[in-house]
């Protein structure tokens, strides 16, 4: 969000004592200027981060790469040592 934009609608929601000095110390720590700044970063984030089933597609993307190379690489160490035994367990844990 651009901080030139001219703020006029608020945002109001009620935590405990405890959440808001979590809130304000994690403001400090990140050298935030105030409790606002650091609320409205954290909205705005959530606003541009992908969805959850987003990801979960990413993951199963990532997931069936990795099981493809391993079979690959398995290719390869039996076609550079046709003689070697073949492992008991499957590479990183994979299934066969």
């Amino acid at each position: 969000m651009n901080s030139q934009l001219r703020r006029s609608k608020m945002i109001t929601f009620r935590v405990s004592r405890e959440e808001y000095e979590q809130v304000r110390s994690a403001c400090l720590r990140r050298g935030m200027r105030s409790v606002s700044a650091f609320a409205r970063t954290a909205v705005e984030r959530m606003m541009n981060a992908k969805s959850d089933s987003s990801m979960n597609d990413e993951l199963q993307d990532l997931r069936a790469q990795v099981h493809a190379l391993t079979l690959r690489v398995e290719e390869i160490a039996r076609a550079a040592n046709p003689t070697r035994r073949e492992p008991d367990s499957p590479v990183l844990g994979l299934p066969a």
